[in-house]
């Protein structure tokens, strides 16, 4: 089947299942990014971008040169050399991101999203054996570059998630704080200062769920609730935002849930609650700050398999069968599973981001596709 592109000035056919080759034409007309100054082009064949190969490499805009390739080409980046051992140089596809080109490897990976940057995670330990949202988010900010200030009450899970950053090479250093605490928020800011000299991301994921409605649930179990996962936010924010101000920016990603949008047959009131008072408060937040170069968003990630979720719902759950409990939530999801840590961590990852720069206020749903089922 013909496959046709036209954007950029250029037009591009192809006719991939019959094996003909495709011709990138090089005249720009009226294209952004193109024009005096800019004489060169970097076109990549969709078939080939895993693999890092170029089909069509560079073309002359202005002088109508052309290459060939087998499959559709489209504009990107531009060209680096990437040197993946020693003695060994090669041309790769380095797409343009936050204003500068960063190299894709064979594969497929992209390095140095976080360069030079510093973030906080709060709740940066697990609390049970696997990979909790906080602790693969700490890894994952680590291996994209960033010096990661890991924080969390039980300085045991801490260091954990900072002997698997150590172990890949990444840089973290850990503090144990209680961030319902105003003194407590106050000396993790410091510390972290004095360890790395700035803050370029906040992300709170802390947060704990305790079962029941208006009338089973404690006062004091509402009382503990707000103040971990809605009190520890603003203390964060609060301490937080006066150095991301100075500094001139800076990226708050808060973890709220689909809880505070949707039912999920649990009653759960003080989460739910919290929940969403989180997604107003980064809302509040992204729009007094906008225009100082600091973004908040917030992540609602859905029935999710991490170790926190089978410490507090178990009991909710098929009397205590956590296997039992993990099929009824699988069955829940459209995708026929629940989604893990990772797929959060990667969200955070994007909103962190210079690739999310004009992303803030907004609610980033990772649920696969539930709210929809249930809306």
């Amino acid at each position: 089947m013909a496959v046709g592109w036209s954007g950029a000035g250029t037009r591009l056919t192809s006719h991939h299942s019959r094996g003909r080759r495709c011709q990138v034409r090089s005249r720009p007309r009226h294209s952004r990014g193109v024009g005096p100054g800019h004489s060169w082009r970097a076109y990549l064949c969709c078939s080939c971008s895993g693999t890092g190969r170029f089909a069509a490499q560079t073309v002359a805009s202005r002088t109508g040169g052309g290459r060939e390739c087998r499959g559709v080409a489209r504009p990107v980046g531009s060209l680096r050399l990437v040197r993946d051992r020693p003695g060994a140089v090669r041309l790769c596809w380095a797409p343009v991101v936050g204003g500068q080109a960063r190299a894709i490897t064979k594969e497929g990976s992209v390095g140095g999203r976080l360069e030079d940057k510093v973030a906080i995670v709060t709740g940066a330990g697990s609390v049970g054996p696997g990979w909790g949202n906080g602790k693969a988010t700490a890894a994952l900010f680590a291996r994209e570059g960033a010096s990661v200030f890991a924080v969390d009450l039980n300085p045991a899970a801490a260091d954990e998630t900072k002997a698997i950053i150590d172990g890949e090479g990444g840089t973290c250093a850990t503090h144990q704080a209680d961030v319902s605490q105003s003194a407590d928020v106050e000396a993790l800011v410091e510390r972290c200062l004095d360890t790395y000299g700035r803050i370029d991301i906040l992300h709170n994921n802390v947060g704990i769920l305790e079962v029941g409605g208006c009338v089973e649930a404690s006062e004091e179990s509402w009382d503990r609730v707000n103040d971990v996962n809605l009190k520890s936010m603003f203390l964060t924010c609060k301490h937080v935002l006066p150095q991301m101000e100075g500094q001139g920016g800076g990226a708050i990603v808060n973890i709220s849930s689909i809880t505070a949008i949707r039912w999920l047959g649990v009653p759960y009131v003080s989460y739910s609650a919290t929940k969403a008072a989180i997604t107003q408060l980064t809302q509040s937040i992204a729009m007094q700050y906008a225009k100082k170069g600091i973004r908040a968003n917030s992540i609602l990630p859905g029935l999710m398999n991490t170790p926190m979720v089978v410490a507090s719902l178990a009991d909710a759950y098929a009397d205590g069968d956590v296997e039992e409990m993990l099929t009824i939530r699988d069955r829940q999801c459209p995708t026929g599973k629940m989604g893990d840590a990772w797929d959060v961590a990667y969200a955070a990852l994007f909103l962190a981001s210079d690739e999310a720069k004009y992303i803030t206020g907004a609610q980033l749903v990772v649920d696969g596709g539930l709210t929809c089922k249930i809306a």
